[in-house]
């Protein structure tokens, strides 16, 4: 498990769409060799994972992972929202050393904050 890097995250309530967005992002860059094979495995990782998914944008080096949950009728509850907090800090933890083995030794870059 991940237990050698902090995990960023950002919360957001969408009005418009009437979301609870959850981001969190993996605190290594991700080397532009290496982006390709990273590519099939966020797909087979996400096939396992009951909520969220993993992605890559084509413009940063970052892997990121997100969960968005639907509401109506009024704000998600508490409990709801430190459920949905924790599944997304657990599942990527789980992940993260997996995908950090497919990038070849000595091109992981670490974000120079927590290095």
């Amino acid at each position: 498990m991940g237990d050698d890097l902090p995990i960023g995250m950002v919360i957001t309530a969408d009005d418009d769409n009437v979301t609870l967005n959850i981001y969190c992002f993996l605190m290594f860059d991700v080397p532009a060799d290496a982006r390709a094979k990273l590519i099939p495995e966020l797909n087979i990782i996400n096939n396992t994972i009951n909520n969220g998914a993993f992605y890559m944008d084509k413009d940063e080096p970052k892997i990121y992972f997100k969960i968005i949950q639907s509401y109506m009728d009024g704000a998600p509850s508490v409990s709801l929202v430190k459920h949905l907090v924790m599944v997304a800090f657990k599942t990527v933890d789980v992940n993260d050393g997996k995908l950090k083995d497919l990038i070849p030794a000595g091109s992981l870059r670490k974000d120079p904050m927590y290095s």
